[in-house]
């Protein structure tokens, strides 16, 4: 591509500023007591009407305008999470209203508020997408733990509905979005990009440990912010370190 073209193209990875506003945009959303108050029953709507915008804001770019070929996947399958928690704490498919908090109640016996469901979603797995969509190609085990995301959990909604042999809120948009999409990034991430598949690897069981391990220490340790902004953050420290080190090798073995 001539010099001239590549200058001109836009470039759609995030800034850090980005990244820091989005963060504090949610951090204060869940511990501004009024402001958490106020969202507590409508961050499902919030999070549709952000689906929605991620359609239209992929949808209107250029191919040539992602610097990283996986962003616009990575940005759809954060549309198809948002579309999931509207179905299982906003109306499920049989016109239930908020009825996750009942169904954990009565299946698991676990009584969830509605702010320590928010935190989960809003904290924990909405961060875990920005994470990956801001480290890009750059960090890509960030982006990789972050699709793990939906495999993980779309399949325990689907082992859960099986058990009951029942539908659960969620049931849906795990098998019609969240299977399909993330096992299609995966894939390509190894076949395509050449992804380690042990890097594949480590980012599904990191995903399927958060989700075995996250509610029960939700509720040993009553939901505090640091556990669940820890959870999302981790996969991209760790691919930020790891991709400083190799840097580091390779200036040594170059000198």
């Amino acid at each position: 591509m001539p010099e001239k073209l590549l200058s001109e193209t836009p470039d759609l990875q995030p800034r850090a500023t980005w990244l820091l506003a989005a963060l504090a945009t949610i951090v204060a959303m869940n511990t501004v007591p009024d402001v958490a108050h106020y969202f507590e029953h409508r961050w499902p709507l919030v999070s549709l009407g952000a689906a929605v915008a991620i359609w239209i804001f992929v949808a209107s770019q250029q191919r040539r305008s992602w610097r990283d070929p996986m962003a616009p996947a990575l940005w759809l399958l954060f549309s198809a999470y948002l579309l999931h928690g509207f179905e299982v704490d906003g109306i499920d498919l049989l016109g239930r209203e908020f009825y996750f908090q009942t169904h954990v109640l009565e299946t698991r016996g676990i009584d969830l508020s509605a702010g320590e469901i928010m935190r989960m979603n809003t904290v924990s797995m909405y961060v875990f997408f920005l994470c990956g969509i801001w480290g890009g190609d750059r960090y890509r085990f960030a982006g990789i733990a972050a699709a793990s995301l939906p495999l993980a959990n779309g399949t325990m909604h689907i082992i859960n509905s099986v058990m009951l042999l029942e539908y659960t809120p969620g049931l849906a948009t795990s098998i019609v979005m969240f299977l399909p999409g993330a096992v299609w990034y995966l894939a390509r991430a190894y076949r395509v990009l050449g992804v380690s598949p042990w890097l594949v690897a480590a980012g599904v069981a990191y995903a399927a440990f958060g989700h075995v391990a996250l509610l029960p220490l939700c509720v040993l340790l009553e939901s505090p912010m640091w556990l669940m902004m820890s959870f999302p953050v981790i996969p991209l420290l760790a691919s930020i370190l790891l991709s400083r080190r190799k840097k580091s090798a390779g200036l040594a073995a170059a000198s």
